[in-house]
């Protein structure tokens, strides 16, 4: 186990020699860890979100793992953001372990906002209101406007101003 540890040999007197004793101090550390111990991969979109799966991908000869004990694999794959701040290598060839190596905490959505229009849809109406929401919506534009997002949600009101409109 890590830590400081004293080994102390004694050896009793006997009738050729006198008795005797030695100590020595030593420490039990984690491997150290290198500078690029791991590499993120995923499809990152605007605004710092991954949109895809991330994987965590410790450096060539090495395993990861959530937790110090845990089950060491090739890679830590998430789905969702989720507050994983620390991640754990064992070398592959000697099973050392290193210490907890702090992380980024990795902002993922993979889900689509919801959307009360469907894309491509011709609506037959003087006025549409369509609303978005998504707990990680940030920015809502329509034909280039920016709109109000409050709470995650958004609301544009598309008219047809007496004829034919495409809004993107």
């Amino acid at each position: 186990a890590v830590g400081a540890y004293t080994v102390r040999a004694t050896f009793k007197e006997n009738e050729h020699y006198t008795s005797c004793s030695a100590t020595a101090d030593y420490n039990i550390t984690y491997l150290p860890i290198q500078g690029d111990a791991f590499t993120i991969k995923g499809d990152k979109g605007e605004n710092g979100y991954f949109i895809s799966k991330v994987a965590i991908i410790p450096m060539k000869g090495y395993s990861i793992a959530r937790k110090l004990d845990g089950n060491y694999k090739d890679s830590i794959v998430l789905t969702s953001s989720r507050d994983l701040e620390k991640v754990y290598f064992m070398k592959n060839k000697t099973g050392e372990k290193t210490d907890g190596k702090k992380i980024s905490p990795i902002k993922i959505d993979i889900t689509n906002p919801i959307i009360s229009a469907q894309h491509g849809q011709i609506y037959y109406t003087e006025e549409l209101t369509v609303d978005i929401k998504d707990s990680n919506l940030m920015q809502v534009k329509c034909n280039n406007v920016e709109v109000t997002v409050d709470d995650g949600a958004a609301q544009v009101i598309l008219e047809s101003n007496h004829g034919a409109n495409i809004y993107n």
